[in-house]
């Protein structure tokens, strides 16, 4: 009897080893998915939304263009072309984080900056310094944590206290790393190596670069060259998401620019052959969608519906850039540029907020009473979504 139950329970580990394991990559059918466009309310995603001016004063001048928002303890920063600002939350300016410059408390360039409110410090990677510069939230500078040449910050795990690079250009060499991960002194850890596939010409020129996020505590990462979105445990990685472009797939080995040349003169321009390609810039996860931003002629954001495995393109029916419809307050179109915590974040210039909403009736009272203090040349109006639990 005991032989029987022995030789039955090894048929059934052997039947469950050989068994074939479940697929857990996820297939998304992108190309397909934005060419129906759909709207979207705030209301349908949110339970509020508020507007945060930025105070504008000769020491804080911001552009159009936004390239970090974060709110951190007490704090909102916000950074420009140039500079590292920092606010209250409601958009009062406190002071300017570092300065351009080639001292040694300086940077040269902010390629991109990352923050640990625990330690109250932040990060700011000097692209061309090879060095990430960090300063206290008081504005103080603090010390040099060295990196490679021309490696982009692109995350900080502020649990294990790891800084991930990616080198600009990796797609240039035939052996590279996508991914170098850093401890706080420095000290290279270990390596993420791109596997290239030997039946793929690589594209030379690519303006987009590897994008990183976390959702539920984990972490995922897909480099410009390739269609896989991947989960990182360590020094591991496995697929997640993988990508479908469809017809425009072809086009992800061309290049974004092409070197002409006039006499002893190089210069660059745009590709035209790449007009069509679907480049990604961004990625968020929330806990039923997967938000996208791409680039394809413009810049346009997709919505993943993890349920129904549908993707569709968010764009309202009048609205001059893609986003979701704000239904709430009557104002512009939010395309969320950020994510933190439980809130989305979008922006628009002054100059476009007011002429957006000059003939507009029905402003809610928070966005109105904006809209009366604000003059064209006043820095951006921070769009920032509460998003429902």
């Amino acid at each position: 009897m005991k032989i029987l139950f022995f030789c039955i329970t090894v048929f059934i580990l052997c039947v469950q080893c050989t068994a074939p394991q479940k697929d857990t990559l996820k297939r998304i059918s992108f190309a397909e998915g934005i060419e129906h466009i759909r709207e979207v309310n705030v209301s349908e995603i949110a339970s509020g939304i508020r507007f945060i001016p930025l105070e504008t004063t000769q020491d804080c001048l911001l552009g159009r263009d936004l390239y970090d928002i974060a709110f951190c303890g007490e704090y909102l920063f916000v950074r420009g072309d140039f500079q590292l600002y920092q606010f209250t939350p409601e958009g009062k300016f406190i002071r300017q984080i570092g300065k351009e410059g080639q001292g040694p408390e300086e940077y040269l360039k902010i390629g991109s900056v990352k923050y640990d409110t625990e330690k109250r410090e932040i990060y700011v990677n000097d692209l061309l310094a090879n060095k990430i510069k960090v300063y206290s939230f008081e504005g103080a500078f603090l010390r040099d944590i060295p990196t490679g040449d021309g490696e982009l910050l692109i995350h900080y795990d502020v649990n294990n206290k790891l800084f991930y690079t990616c080198p600009m250009f990796f797609f240039h060499q035939q052996e590279a790393n996508e991914l170098i991960v850093y401890n706080e002194k420095g000290e290279e850890l270990y390596t993420f190596p791109f596997q290239r596939n030997k039946d793929i010409q690589y594209p030379g020129f690519i303006f987009t670069n590897t994008i990183m996020y976390t959702y539920a505590e984990k972490l995922y990462s897909k480099n410009p060259l390739e269609l896989t979105v991947f989960q990182l445990n360590g020094h591991e990685k496995k697929p997640a998401y993988q990508l479908d472009l469809g017809r425009y797939e072809k086009l992800n080995w061309v290049d974004d620019m092409v070197v002409k040349k006039e006499g002893d003169m190089g210069f660059g321009e745009v590709n035209k052959e790449a007009e069509d390609k679907i480049s990604f810039y961004d990625i968020f996860e929330l806990p039923n969608y997967i938000c996208f931003h791409y680039l394809q002629r413009q810049r346009s954001f997709a919505w993943y519906d993890k349920v129904e495995n549908k993707v569709s393109r968010i764009r309202g029916k009048n609205a001059t850039i893609d986003g979701f419809t704000d239904d709430l307050q009557n104002g512009c179109p939010i395309l969320p540029r950020f994510y933190t915590g439980n809130q989305i974040i979008g922006y628009v210039s002054a100059v476009n907020l007011l002429e957006e909403l000059k003939d507009k009736d029905n402003l809610g009272e928070p966005l109105k009473q904006v809209i009366d203090k604000l003059v064209e040349d006043d820095n951006p109006v921070l769009q920032v979504v509460v998003l429902k639990k």
